[in-house]
């Protein structure tokens, strides 16, 4: 599984992902997939001039300064852009310069990140690297999820006693109706209820440009009465009960702003998927988007409605909606479509494309498979995607979250300490502990315990705890430890 060792390596080395170059050279930057850094505006141009002329798109750009990345979106929207910030601020301050830069990719250089941080930005679809210049940064990194890591002479990384930082993310598909409609209020807190992490959901707009929450564009397959959902009133559409299993049910057609006004007390997020590609339908979109204050990520099969989605929702990551084995878009085509409208790729999760998951994972280009059956859920889940999108949620209750624990400690000599490990519903879990790096303490463990050191100084470890899910088990880590080895004071 070691889904820890799929990050993405951008370094000057042979063993990277990327090859990370020092300096702009029009020969290197066209041979292979490689990364730059820019600085200047007047390089900037020169660059995306260079890159349109040859339309070579694949390519990393990180720059600090925000007008060097429009600058460069402005002549040449194809490659992909990385804001590099020196430290963390107001989170959603934070979020919508990242999009509103043209951009899903924030690297993070003051190596104070963690799994919270890497988490939340990740729930809102952004893509996570961090700026790295030691084996202990990498591990720290990698322990808390980050997507990648970039620095110099990276030439392996950390053997680390885990699969996972945080567990993938859980969506519900149309909600979880297993005893209930989809699409439905009551699928959507059965959601909830069941610790999913996404509600899936589709939308269509109705005759007087209500955003309503149905699959189809007609009533038929989940309703009393048949109606074309466009070419009626809200009020009109109202009137006909939901079924279910072919009895009526005490539900009418939904808005999604249902959704969010019944979850109110839950931080579920939201992956809407639009079945209209118009623009003033996605005009209307975002201003009900614009009222929930929630994590939503954005996906569609429609081009258009791709396109109109990045006009008028610019701050949301986009995503596309394809089955390989039946759609014949290039891996070139999606990676440059993904890089211009910042889009996450939703395939179809049975097909024989591996190579493009592969290629994608090497680009940090998030892949959230979907349509994924009851017997494949588990294995689809610990494959490394960015989450599951599937009916079968209850295949995924026993899913722990993440853990957390102190992130530093003192251990006094001759003592024995024992650690806490808390799983996302603050309940305490089996652990162990491993020692990353002792800096010659000689501190020694045993199961979840500190039981010795040979000298002061500073060791740093990091806890796991086994989930049992089905018959497989895997490994969830927490963050890097630091422990402070001290002395015993006797008086």
């Amino acid at each position: 599984m070691a889904v820890l060792k799929k990050i993405v390596v951008v370094s000057n080395t042979s063993f990277a992902d990327v090859e990370y170059l020092v300096k702009f050279d029009e020969h290197q930057i066209l041979d292979g997939l490689n990364a730059i850094e820019i600085n200047d505006v007047e390089l900037a141009k020169k660059v995306a001039g260079f890159l349109k002329f040859n339309d070579h798109f694949d390519l990393f750009i990180i720059s600090k300064d925000r007008n060097v990345l429009k600058q460069i979106y402005k002549l040449y929207p194809y490659a992909r852009l990385v804001y590099e910030i020196s430290h963390l601020y107001d989170f959603n301050k934070l979020k919508n310069e990242i999009f509103g830069l043209h951009s899903y990719t924030v690297l993070i250089s003051d190596g104070e990140i963690n799994q919270q941080t890497v988490r939340q930005l990740k729930r809102h679809g952004i893509v996570v690297f961090t700026r790295v210049n030691s084996t202990l940064d990498i591990a720290q990194s990698m322990l808390a999820g980050v997507d990648g890591v970039v620095g110099l002479d990276i030439n392996e990384l950390p053997d680390l006693n885990a699969d996972y930082g945080f567990s993938p993310f859980v969506i519900a598909h149309r909600g979880f109706h297993n005893d209930a409609q989809e699409n439905s209020i009551r699928a959507g807190i059965k959601a909830h209820q069941m610790d999913a992490d996404f509600i899936e959901m589709d939308i269509h707009m109705t005759k007087d440009n209500k955003i309503v929450v149905n699959h189809d564009h007609t009533l038929g397959r989940t309703y009393e009465k048949d109606f074309i959902i466009k070419k009626e009133k809200l009020k009109e559409l109202q009137k006909i009960k939901m079924t279910y299993q072919g009895e009526a049910v005490d539900e009418r057609l939904p808005l999604l702003k249902d959704f969010d006004n019944k979850l109110v007390e839950s931080n579920i997020g939201f992956i809407v998927e639009s079945k209209v590609d118009s623009k003033h339908a996605m005009k209307r979109l975002s201003k009900v988007i614009n009222t929930i204050n929630r994590p939503v990520l954005l996906m569609s099969f429609h081009p258009f409605s791709i396109i109109h989605m990045k006009k008028y929702m610019p701050n949301l990551l986009n995503g596309l909606l394809i089955d390989f084995n039946l759609n014949k878009m290039s891996l070139k085509s999606i990676i440059k479509t993904s890089n211009k409208y910042q889009m996450m790729i939703h395939p179809y999760y049975k097909h024989s494309r591996s190579e493009y998951c592969e290629e994608l994972r090497k680009r940090a280009i998030n892949v959230l498979p979907w349509g994924v059956s009851e017997k494949d859920a588990v294995v689809t889940f610990l494959r490394g995607f960015y989450g599951v999108n599937t009916n079968h949620i209850d295949q995924l209750a026993e899913v722990i979250k993440f853990v957390s624990t102190k992130k530093e400690v003192t251990y006094d000599i001759g003592d024995v300490f024992n650690f806490e490990l808390k799983s996302d519903k603050l309940l305490d879990v089996s652990k162990e502990v491993y020692v990353f790096d002792d800096q010659n303490t000689g501190l020694q463990t045993s199961k979840d315990q500190i039981t010795g050191a040979t000298k002061p100084g500073v060791a740093y470890v990091y806890l796991i705890t086994k989930v049992k899910l089905g018959s497989t088990r895997y490994k969830l880590a927490s963050d890097l430890i630091k422990v402070n080895v001290k002395e015993k004071d006797n008086d």
